[in-house]
């Protein structure tokens, strides 16, 4: 499991501060994402959010996978432009 916690941000924010272990890398470097919610990391983890934590070589590649996965289609929008 990674280091999940909440902090008071000097500007007034809320920061949800994750922690990734050598293990949490490599499991994503294999591919497997990481998914983190309430249910899983407890009440740091507002019950509204769900955080998808992906890793890859490139961009392009990690597009690739999230398709694969079901989690973007072409109507998704990240970084500002259509997929």
């Amino acid at each position: 499991m990674l280091v999940c916690s909440t902090l008071a941000g000097h500007d007034g924010t809320t920061v949800l501060l994750l922690g990734l272990s050598r293990a949490n890398l490599e499991r994503l470097e294999a591919g497997d994402p990481i998914r983190v919610t309430r249910a899983t990391h407890g009440l740091p983890v507002p019950e509204t959010l769900t955080v998808l934590i992906i890793a890859g070589e490139t961009e392009a590649s990690m597009e690739a996978d999230l398709r694969h996965l079901g989690a973007i289609t072409d109507e998704t929008v990240m970084n500002g432009r259509p997929m």
